[in-house]
């Protein structure tokens, strides 16, 4: 992608965690009483950003969306990823989507998994959004920590992560193993299905593992964006429980 705008707060402070990247950004000049904005404001000059203050219908001309809270950010580029490259650089835990057609879900899901320590995300079939400018709005900008890959078949991606030893974990509402009693401590990666439909059949078949999360409520399921941060905190808690003990 040759350019990509960002906008709101949270998600242009990350952006400006590497100026460099950062064409240009935009304040709304209404806004200039906002101490957050000020802030932002002098962070980006002082980091020798190029900045401007203009009509506040500028901003919502270019993006079409109110929720901007007063800034946006042209990036240079986000740096598309392949699978060969991640598995190259970087160390499971990742997650795997399949499917999942919801901007707000994609966004969340990698939100959760850059604070809970997944190494990268890999968007895996038809219909779900790669990239798209409200992804880095509604993720507060962790598309810009996480490597991002794209692959059009789940199967090919499957079969291309186990055959650099790391187990598929398809997530299931039932018939699995509940998540607690998996053993995280091999490298591993998630599977996560479409909101509606879950996993089809070929790709849970193809997975080694089945994992379900144990509900007490009357509601049959999660969203699949809860669901991936309580997979992702399994992963993440497992690891911690291992230093606990390797420390001891």
């Amino acid at each position: 992608m040759k350019k990509q705008l960002v906008w709101g707060i949270r998600s242009v402070q990350e952006a400006l965690k590497n100026p460099k990247n950062i064409a240009k950004i935009w304040f709304a000049v209404e806004k200039q009483k906002d101490q957050r904005l000020k802030q932002l404001f002098q962070q980006a000059r002082q980091l020798k950003v190029p900045v401007q203050w203009v009509p506040e219908i500028a901003i919502e001309q270019r993006i079409h969306d109110e929720k901007h809270q007063g800034v946006l950010a042209q990036i240079v580029s986000i740096k598309r990823w392949y699978l060969e490259e991640l598995l190259q650089e970087r160390q499971p835990p990742f997650a795997v989507l399949v499917g999942i057609s919801d901007v707000r879900n994609v966004a969340g899901i990698i939100r959760s998994a850059e604070v809970l320590g997944i190494q990268g995300i890999i968007i895996a079939g038809e219909g779900t959004p790669f990239l798209q400018p409200k992804i880095a709005k509604v993720s507060a900008g962790a598309v810009l920590h996480l490597p991002i890959v794209y692959e059009p078949s789940a199967k090919y991606v499957i079969h291309y992560l186990q055959s650099e030893g790391i187990i598929c974990i398809a997530t299931v509402i039932e018939k699995g193993t509940p998540i607690y009693q998996l053993s995280l401590q091999q490298p591993h990666a998630w599977v996560l299905g479409n909101e509606a439909k879950g996993l089809s059949s070929a790709v849970i078949k193809a997975c080694q593992w089945r994992a379900t999360i144990p509900m007490h409520g009357k509601t049959q399921s999660l969203n699949v964006s809860s669901a991936a941060a309580v997979c992702f905190y399994e992963s993440l808690r497992q690891k911690m429980m291992r230093c606990l003990k390797s420390s001891s």
